[in-house]
């Protein structure tokens, strides 16, 4: 989780995800999610709404009038297409949009240039661990190499 940003001459400290303030200007902004989708945020006194598209980006914010005052497309792997008006930094599938032009995930960043994470993932689960067992008709099984065949537990699968 990101707590503090310095960017263009801009420093910002983020509590959550619903609180961020601007230590340079002075402004705070408000975040406001229902059912885990942000829907408004309140910069300083103006609050705005956002619509979002199937994946859960910004596709359009409204005023509390519910007038238009920004929109922005996709191309399919996050690359705006167009975009117009004032909109959150919170863009492409919800995620925050950098000053590097890099969605930011929370542990990796995102080139939608590349349509590629900058790093590799950190936690890759390895294939020595057991996977986990599933139940099927009362019965634990374990998938096993290959992924199409089945085991109970305590047999052998070569």
């Amino acid at each position: 989780f990101r707590v503090k940003k310095t960017e263009g001459g801009q420093t910002t400290f983020y509590a959550n995800q619903y609180y961020e303030r601007n230590l340079t200007t002075g402004v705070t902004t408000l975040y406001y999610y229902l059912g885990g989708k942000l829907v408004a945020y309140k910069e300083g006194e103006t609050l705005r709404y956002i619509h979002q598209d199937h994946l859960t980006g910004t596709s359009v914010t409204t005023d509390s009038s519910g007038n238009s005052i920004g929109t922005i497309s996709y191309k399919p792997y996050g690359e705006a297409r167009s975009s117009a008006g004032t909109l959150p930094a919170q863009k492409f599938t919800g995620q925050r949009l950098d000053g590097t032009g890099l969605y930011y995930y929370g542990a990796r960043y995102y080139d939608p240039a590349l349509a590629r994470f900058v790093s590799a993932d950190t936690i890759v689960p390895s294939s020595r661990k057991e996977l986990p067992a599933k139940r099927a008709l009362g019965v634990a099984w374990r998938v096993a190499k290959p992924a199409t065949r089945l085991v109970r537990r305590g047999e052998r699968c070569f």
